[in-house]
């Protein structure tokens, strides 16, 4: 049996950056099977909290942690857990770059990933010290504090602040926690190379976005630059990018195909996911997203060009949809925040790479709240404030964890499932992208948001009335019309529906809210799973299996679930790696 080293003076209350980049790094690689399950040791499993303890040898290095696997066989390691077994010291960074070392990646990839683990922490650090981010308490937030107040990013992901290109200024002047507001650099650009999605003319949209004061504004330095409305289009842009990307463009600004105006109008703050900007001078007004040359977590967040075009559409779609389902009104209401409009600079040089410089307006989460109403990010609900606690706490003690837990996955899960089931559709549903609306704490409806990336559907699965309100992508743009099956929207399977909607509303998401709910208030983990299949029914009233259910493959005994870290170690911005897990969904036939 294995003896667990003397660690409770290394415990303390808030993670040190380093010990959960490490945590979350090795979480993450016995999970998606880079570590091999058999370079674990484990000892006698704890029947009360479910943890074991468990050793391993990392370069050479003896090492101790606590660890249990959950449902969808997400690796748990208990925090503070993770020491030399030989010194008693807690593992951090150097031990994360071992672990990197021994993956088999390439050396870029190695060197890559490395710099990311070290970012991440650092930026972590520097919000500990300047921001006293391990003392805020957040309860009391409105949506537009709140959101970029959640500083702890991805509770999976160990990259959950790289953030690469962003120098500690840029972080304190753009970074979504320090809180910072800050205009929109605006560019005029040539017609030929600028391509607009607008919802009305050109004209009205922007006297309606950004006010006539403005608009005059922004024509009159047009004109100062002997160059006139008729000819060149108006695009806003983040002011961090066009500072990366000044000196690139170059050629274009001397030609006059780009012309830089200057900051103007309305400021704003980055939310939690970045690039996507929330309107401070006036919260009813849109949200903007903007593409920024860097990456964080898995992806490089610049745009995947040929999909701004095809935003307002599939906002569209969705909204018609949603709006066809009397369900979605009443007993299980999905509101759609829509991108509505879109703007594209499309570079006449093939070295400039396409999705640097665009725009997508979606609606605010203020425009869409009732009186009384509030909104919080569904990743809200799994963060833990500078007195020890959840955030969710007072609502657990004001209606009781089973009852608030009921309604919050009612609201939560039917929707989303009802969407993906009844009508073909899968969307990006978890953290950020999924906003609980709520009265009091009380759940009362869920809002879902950025589609325009990150929404699926299968020809064979599509409900008829979604397939008439498809829009005709080969219209809009060729590009995406003419894709072949899973590149772009269309997949070729349900199969891609079903994982898509798997993992992020259960395997990272409800797993994160289980987890709380387990470890700081005793809740079961088998309970809380066993009412969330209540809200995914399998069965029709009559007690027969639902036959769209049963294409889904959703109660198959394993699911196949993006492996996002080898991905990363080993893929490429369009490969694809998955790995098979459990179900607890899992219902056995004859």
């Amino acid at each position: 049996m294995i003896a667990a080293p003397p660690i409770q003076k290394f415990r303390t209350r808030v993670e040190a950056p380093e010990a959960r980049v490490f945590r979350q790094l090795l979480e993450a690689f016995v999970f998606e099977k880079i570590i091999p399950s058999d370079e674990l040791s484990f000892g006698r499993m704890d029947t009360v909290c479910g943890f074991a303890p468990v050793t391993m040898e990392i370069a050479g290095n003896k090492i101790f942690f606590e660890a249990r696997t959950g449902v969808f066989d997400r690796f748990e390691i208990r925090k503070h857990s993770a020491i030399n077994a030989a010194t008693g010291e807690l593992l951090g960074l150097d031990a994360a770059f071992s672990l990197v070392d021994a993956s088999g990646a390439g050396n870029e990839k190695q060197a890559a990933l490395k710099e990311e683990l070290k970012h991440t922490a650092h930026l972590c650090n520097w919000n500990i010290s300047h921001l006293h981010t391990d003392g805020w308490d957040r309860r009391s937030l409105g949506y537009e504090e709140l959101d970029p107040a959640i500083h702890e990013g991805h509770p999976y992901h160990p990259c959950f602040k790289a953030r690469t290109g962003f120098s500690e200024g840029d972080h304190r002047d753009f970074g979504p926690e320090a809180g910072q507001d800050f205009a929109l650099e605006w560019l005029a650009v040539s017609r030929d190379r600028l391509q607009y999605e607008l919802p009305c003319e050109e004209q009205l949209f922007w006297s309606e976005e950004i006010g006539t004061e403005m608009l005059d504004d922004l024509k009159q330095r047009l004109e100062a630059r002997n160059a006139e409305f008729g000819s060149h289009g108006l695009l806003p842009v983040h002011p961090w990018q066009w500072r990366k990307l000044a000196t690139r463009y170059r050629a274009e600004t001397e030609a006059g195909t780009i012309i830089p105006l200057g900051a103007c109008g309305d400021h704003y703050r980055a939310t939690q996911s970045l690039r996507t900007l929330m309107n401070h001078s006036d919260p009813q007004k849109a949200h903007v997203k903007l593409p920024m040359s860097l990456v964080n977590t898995s992806a490089l967040r610049t745009f995947e060009a040929p999909l701004v075009s095809t935003a307002p559409h599939v906002s569209e779609w969705l909204s018609r949809v949603v709006e066809s389902d009397g369900l979605f009104r009443n007993s299980a209401p999905l509101v759609i925040l829509k991108e509505y409009a879109a703007a594209l600079y499309k570079p006449a040089d093939p070295a400039k790479t396409p999705g640097e410089l665009g725009c997508i307006w979606r609606q605010s989460v203020r425009s869409v709240l009732r009186p009384g109403e509030s909104a919080v990010p569904f990743n809200a609900l799994c963060v833990m404030e500078g007195d020890g606690r959840p955030f969710i706490d007072p609502w657990i003690a004001g209606f009781g964890m089973e009852r608030w837990l009921w309604r919050l996955l009612e609201v939560t899960i039917p929707p989303i499932w009802h969407l993906f089931v009844q009508h073909g559709i899968a969307i990006e549903a978890h953290a950020q992208n999924l906003i609980l609306i709520h009265r009091d704490g009380w759940p009362t409806r869920i809002a879902a948001r950025d589609f325009h990336e990150s929404i699926e559907y299968a020809d064979a699965f599509l409900a008829d009335d979604a397939a008439g309100f498809l829009p005709d992508f080969r219209m809009i743009n060729p590009l995406v019309g003419n894709a072949p099956p899973d590149q772009f929207y269309r997949m070729s399977s349900v199969e891609s529906l079903r994982e898509l909607f798997m993992d992020t509303m259960c395997v990272y998401n409800l797993v994160d809210l289980e987890r709380i709910l387990r470890s700081h208030y005793g809740f079961p983990e088998k309970t809380f799973w066993s009412i969330a299949a209540r809200f995914m029914p399998s069965f029709s009233r009559d007690g027969s299996l639902d036959q769209r259910v049963g294409q889904t493959g959703h109660s198959a005994s394993r699911l196949r679930t993006e492996s996002l870290m080898r991905k990363k170690l080993f893929g490429d911005r369009t490969s694809e790696f998955h790995h098979e897990v459990s179900n607890p969904f899992h219902i056995s036939t004859p």
